[in-house]
């Protein structure tokens, strides 16, 4: 699912609007991978983008008025499979979360980290941040898979290079437990 997109969107689903009915006490939103792909629309227009997505951040957010509520830091990306972008996850989408956290006053735990210390920065290997010149315009992307390193090391983590395995579980377990027990 995407953040912004209301056709596809989380908070459209049946379980969104079970999670909403539980009135949970405490709430863990974690976006922005998916909005990483490769001709994903959002991209051809860098405003249109970010304001679909707070917009849909937050409408997720304050449905959830009594609730503790913290914004979680998307892993980064191994791969280019998915047509997943890992330079627009982590140099574009990973700042913007972490500024709204703040902006908007909402807890942030930070999973990206966490897993760049224990699975390998991706961009050591060969990923190359000349993918993307900067956020606010339309970046040319390129297809393609980074180089072998980059994907081994994080296999123990990420079984296919973006979707975590038992390790990388256990790395997003900890980073949640330890901020919510701060």
């Amino acid at each position: 699912r995407t953040a912004g997109d209301t056709l596809e969107s989380y908070r459209m689903t049946k379980k969104f609007t079970e999670a909403i009915k539980s009135q949970a006490d405490v709430v863990l939103v974690m976006l922005g991978t998916n909005d990483a792909k490769r001709g994903e629309k959002y991209w051809t227009n860098w405003d249109t983008y970010r304001n679909l997505f707070l917009d849909g951040l937050l409408a997720i957010l304050r449905a959830f008025p009594t609730s503790r509520t913290y914004i979680i830091t998307p892993i980064p990306a191994y791969t280019t499979k998915d047509d997943i972008q890992p330079y627009i996850l982590s140099s574009c989408i990973l700042p913007f979360i972490k500024n709204i956290s703040k902006a908007h006053s909402y807890g942030l735990i930070d999973v990206h980290t966490p897993f760049l210390n224990a699975a390998g920065n991706p961009y050591d290997h060969g990923f190359d941040g000349s993918l993307v010149k900067s956020c606010p315009r339309s970046p040319t992307l390129q297809p393609g898979s980074p180089p072998n390193a980059a994907h081994t090391q994080a296999k123990k983590y990420l079984h296919d290079g973006i979707h975590p395995a038992d390790e990388g579980h256990r790395v997003i377990a900890k980073a949640i437990a330890n901020a919510l027990c701060r």
